[in-house]
C-alpha cells in the first residue's frame, strides 16, 4: 500500500487528517470482542497518521493488514450523509458507511433452483429505474403542478401506485420479477425507503404532518440557544393566554330582574423579566380578540407603579410575601427594557405597537414565529403554572382540553356559583403578586424578588429609567395622525377637524381661517377621544381640541368609539345630539346579552374600561383653552365654574405651580 497516495492526494482536505477533531467513540457501549477489534484498529491508524512506523510494523503491532488498513484510513476521512466527517466512528466494528449494492440477479432463485436472499434488491431496483424514485418524491411531497392529488397521501396509496409503475416499467409478475417474486411484494421494503426518503428530506416531509408542525421544526433547535441573560431588563417576553375556565356577567333588566349569562373566555396578558423571572405586569382583555390597545396597556402597566387593588371577595388579601417589583425596588419605578420578545401576532406587530415600543422605550423588538411558545418559555411556564395552581381548580374549569376529566359542565358551574369576572380580577391579582415571592427552582430556589434586588442593589446592574417626558400614560398609547382642516367662510362655519365621525374644536383653531383645507398633525390618545393636541404645518403645538357635543363629556377609548361607529353604519343605533354615545352603546349590549355571548363580551369590556377610569381625568388648562398663564410662586384660589359638573383646581407639581381643569362624570347607565 502506498501512504503518499492518500496523504498527498490533493483531492484531500488536509484539515480533516486532523485526528483532533474526529468524532469519538464511547467504547464501553460495545461489546468486549468489539472494543479489542475497535482499539486495534484505532491503534493502527493512529501510527499509520504518525508516519513513524512501517506499515509491516504496524500490521506486527496491531495485526491489521495491509488491505484492511487502507480501507480503514479512507472511511475515516470520508462524510457521513448529515455531512460530518467519520473520523474514529468509521472503525467500529460492522458499522457500514456506504448503502449496499446488489450484484447478484435478484429473480428469486439461483440456476440450481435455490431460493435467492433479497439484500439489496431494492435498492438494485431504484438503480435499474430512477422513475420510481422521483415518482414515490413527488407523490409523498405533493409536488405534483398540473395533476390533482390528496395534500397529503397515504402511504398504503402510494404503494399501490408504485406496484402500477413497476408493471408498467416491464417487472413482470408471471416470470417472478421483483418485487412480485417476494411473500409481500416488497411492501416492507417500500415503506423503509419511505421513511428514509422522509428523514433525509425532512424539510419537505414535515408538512404532512401540519402547519403547526412545520412552524416547530423550521423556528426551533437551531442557531445559538446559548444566549443567557442574566441583567435585569435585558429581554421581557409577552404573551396573551387564553384561561381555561368560564366566567359570567349578572345584568339587571328595566323590570328589576337579575340574569346570569356566560361569557366567551377570557384572554390574560403578561409581561415577565426573563433573567429574574419576574412578573411586571399583567391584564385582562374581556374582547374576543386582543388589539393593539391591549398590548399596550399591558405594556404599560409594566413601566408605571403598581397600585393595589380593593378585594371584595370576603377574606381574599394580598399575602404577607410577594409583590411587584416597582412597589419591592423602588429603583426599578419607570424601569425600561433593551428587548421584547413576543409572539408574530396580528395584535402585537400592529406598526403602532412596534413603533411605540422602539422611539418611546427605545428597546428592539423580537418578533418570534407565531405558534413557537418555545422561543417564550419563561411566560409560557407561568401561564401553564397559574393554569394548574388556580384556573384549573375552579369548578368551572374548562381543563386543557374537552376529554379532560377535570371539565365538568363549566357553563352550568359558573352559573351555579355565579363566578364573576370581578372576581377573576381579585384572584389573579394575589396569585401573580404571591408568584413573585415564591421559591422557583429556575432562580436557583430564589424568588423572583430576591434576585431581582441582589442583581439591581448588590451587584449594581441597574435597569434603564424612562425618561420624565415619556412617563405620562398619554405618550405610550398615542399616535400621529394628519387630517384636514374643514370649514366654510362664506356659510359661517368656523374652522374644525373631523375625524371617526366627530368634530373637534377649539377658539384657537376656530379663529385660524387661514388653514382650512389645509393638513394638521394631531396626537391622539388612544384611551381618551374626548381632547387631543393639535400641531400646525410648522410643527408648532396649537392647543387640544375637544370633541363636539357628549362625545366630549364621558372618556372613551378609540375601541369604544370604533364600535359605535359601526354599529351606527349598520344602522343598528340611532344617535340624537342630546344622547350619550357611551349610555347608547351601554344599553344596546345589555339588550344584545341576553341572547348573544358575544354581546356580553363587548359589554364587559366596556363596563371594565370605564369603570377603571372613575369618569375623572385631569386636563391641564393651558391647554384646553389655548391661552399661555404666567408662573406664579404662591397657590392662587380655586376659582368658581358656570358648570357644576368642572372646577378650577391648582397643585403644585416639580416645584411649579400649574393651572389645571378637573372634569368629574357622574353616573353610568
Amino acid at each position: 500500500m502506498a501512504r503518499k497516495r492518500i496523504l498527498e492526494d490533493e483531492s484531500i482536505d488536509h484539515t480533516h487528517i486532523d485526528r483532533s477533531t474526529w468524532p469519538q467513540v464511547l467504547v464501553e457501549n460495545l461489546t468486549e470482542k468489539d472494543q479489542e477489534t475497535f482499539w486495534k484498529r484505532k491503534k493502527a491508524v493512529d501510527l499509520y497518521f504518525d508516519g513513524v512506523s512501517s506499515l509491516k510494523e504496524i500490521e506486527e503491532v496491531t495485526g491489521v493488514k495491509k488491505q484492511q488498513l487502507e480501507k480503514l484510513v479512507k472511511k475515516c476521512i470520508e462524510f457521513d450523509p448529515m455531512g460530518f466527517i467519520y473520523g474514529y466512528r468509521a472503525l467500529i466494528p460492522y458499522l457500514r458507511t456506504k448503502n449496499y449494492t446488489r450484484i447478484a440477479e435478484y429473480n428469486g432463485f439461483d440456476e440450481n433452483g435455490e431460493e435467492l436472499k433479497f439484500v439489496g434488491a431494492f435498492t438494485a431496483l431504484l438503480d435499474k429505474n430512477p422513475e420510481i424514485e422521483e415518482m414515490v418524491k413527488t407523490y409523498f411531497f405533493n409536488k405534483m403542478k398540473r395533476e390533482i392529488n390528496e395534500p397529503v397521501i397515504k402511504v398504503k396509496y402510494l404503494y399501490r401506485k408504485f406496484i402500477s409503475l413497476c408493471k408498467s416499467l416491464g417487472q413482470d409478475p408471471i416470470k417472478g420479477d421483483y418485487p412480485f417474486n417476494t411473500e409481500d411484494q416488497g411492501r416492507r421494503s417500500f415503506y423503509r425507503f419511505v421513511k428514509k426518503i422522509e428523514k433525509e428530506f425532512a424539510s419537505d416531509a414535515i408538512g404532512r404532518y401540519g402547519n403547526e408542525a412545520k412552524t416547530q421544526y423550521h423556528n426551533t433547535g437551531i442557531g445559538d440557544q446559548s444566549n443567557i441573560i442574566i441583567r435585569p431588563f435585558q429581554r421581557v417576553e409577552f404573551d396573551a393566554h387564553k384561561i381555561d375556565a368560564i366566567f359570567v356577567v349578572e345584568f339587571e333588566t328595566p323590570e328589576g330582574d337579575k340574569f346570569t349569562e356566560v361569557l366567551h373566555r377570557i384572554w390574560l396578558l403578561a409581561v415577565v423579566d426573563v433573567a429574574t423571572r419576574n412578573i411586571l405586569s399583567y391584564d385582562l382583555c374581556f374582547d374576543r380578540e386582543i388589539s393593539a390597545q391591549h398590548v399596550l396597556r399591558c405594556i404599560r402597566k409594566a413601566i408605571v407603579p403598581w397600585t393595589p387593588m380593593t378585594f371584595t371577595i370576603p377574606g381574599l388579601k394580598y399575602p404577607d410575601y410577594g409583590g411587584f417589583p416597582s412597589e419591592v425596588i423602588p429603583e426599578t419605578r419607570y424601569a425600561v427594557w433593551d428587548e421584547i420578545a413576543f409572539d408574530n401576532a396580528r395584535a402585537n406587530l400592529a406598526n403602532k405597537v412596534k413603533e411605540k415600543l422602539k422611539r418611546t422605550i427605545g428597546c428592539v423588538v423580537n418578533t418570534g414565529p407565531v405558534g413557537t411558545p418555545q422561543r417564550r418559555p419563561i411566560i409560557e411556564i407561568l401561564f401553564h403554572i397559574l393554569e394548574e395552581n388556580y384556573f384549573h381548580r375552579f369548578p368551572n374549569t374548562t381543563g386543557n382540553n374537552p376529554k379532560d376529566p377535570r371539565r365538568k359542565n363549566p357553563e352550568k358551574e359558573a352559573k351555579q356559583y355565579v363566578i364573576t369576572v370581578e372576581e377573576l380580577k381579585q384572584v389573579v391579582e394575589v396569585a401573580i403578586f404571591a408568584r413573585n415571592g415564591t421559591e422557583q427552582h429556575g432562580t436557583n430556589q430564589l424568588t423572583p424578588l430576591d434576585v431581582m434586588k441582589q442583581r439591581i442593589l448588590t451587584r449594581k446592574m441597574e435597569p434603564r429609567i424612562l425618561e420624565d417626558e415619556y412617563r405620562d400614560e398619554i405618550n405610550l398609547l398615542s399616535f400621529t395622525v394628519e387630517v384636514n382642516v374643514r370649514g366654510n367662510f362664506k356659510k359661517g362655519n368656523r374652522p374644525f377637524i373631523h375625524y371617526m365621525g366627530v368634530d373637534y374644536r377649539s377658539e384657537i383653531l376656530s379663529n385660524s381661517w387661514h388653514l382650512v383645507g389645509k393638513k394638521l398633525k394631531i396626537v391622539i390618545n388612544t384611551e381618551d377621544l374626548r381632547f387631543f393636541k393639535v400641531f400646525s404645518p410648522n410643527g408648532a403645538e396649537m392647543g387640544l381640541v375637544k370633541a363636539k357635543g357628549k362625545w366630549g363629556l364621558r372618556k372613551h377609548s378609540l375601541q369604544i368609539r370604533k364600535q359605535i361607529n359601526k354599529l351606527l353604519r349598520k344602522k343598528l343605533i340611532r344617535l340624537a345630539h342630546e344622547d350619550d354615545p357611551i349610555e347608547i352603546l351601554f344599553e344596546y349590549l345589555r339588550t344584545k346579552s341576553k341572547n348573544n355571548r358575544a354581546a356580553r363580551n363587548q359589554y364587559v369590556s366596556l363596563d371594565q374600561e370605564l369603570s377603571t377610569n372613575n369618569f375623572e381625568e385631569v386636563i391641564t388648562h393651558e391647554e384646553n383653552l389655548g391661552h399661555k398663564e404666567e408662573e406664579s410662586n404662591q397657590e392662587p384660589e380655586i376659582e368658581s365654574e358656570k358648570h357644576s359638573d368642572k372646577k378650577m383646581v391648582y397643585y403644585n407639581k416639580r416645584k411649579k405651580i400649574e393651572h389645571r381643569t378637573r372634569i368629574t362624570f357622574n353616573g353610568l347607565g
